[in-house]
């Protein structure tokens, strides 16, 4: 499933989503995809009902140069207020809206949960604990779907 998601990236110059309720874990993502060389711009958020008005365009969101529509969204599932699944729910409710790819990030997920996130729109998911070793491999076997930034040039 993830060669899926990573060949039908022509680039990954697009903006990222993360929307995670523990900054923490958000703070870990970036760093990590910075440290692996991902300049994309970057929009974190706090939960669902933040992430709904960003992909729906809602103020504070609505100025599309300052927050880009996302080709890639990170969704924890267990958050307040609206989680990933009613995030899922919410894009799948909205065909008009091009979908991004969706890979689920969370501490645990059984399997009927697993199968409910993919008929709902998912691509993958990682799990917390391994994130690093997963990114890591993800990386290094598609190498060439990352568009880097020269910091020397920024």
């Amino acid at each position: 499933m993830l060669d899926e998601i990573w060949k039908s990236f022509k680039s990954m110059s697009e903006p990222i989503l993360i929307v995670d309720n523990s900054a923490s874990d958000s703070e870990f993502l970036l760093r990590f995809l910075r440290k692996k060389g991902v300049a994309n711009f970057v929009e974190m958020l706090p939960d669902g009902v933040a992430a709904i008005d960003y992909l729906s365009g809602q103020e504070p969101y609505s100025d599309r140069l300052l927050h880009p529509f996302p080709s890639l969204v990170f969704l924890e599932l267990a958050m307040p207020n609206k989680n990933g699944y009613e995030v899922l729910e919410w894009l799948n409710a909205h065909p008009e809206i091009l979908p991004p790819k969706v890979v689920l990030h969370t501490k645990a997920i059984g399997i009927q949960e697993l199968e409910r996130c993919y008929r709902l729109g998912a691509n993958a998911f990682f799990l917390k604990q391994t994130m690093e070793e997963q990114f890591r491999d993800l990386l290094s076997r598609f190498p060439d779907i990352w568009e880097f930034a020269d910091p020397a040039k920024a």
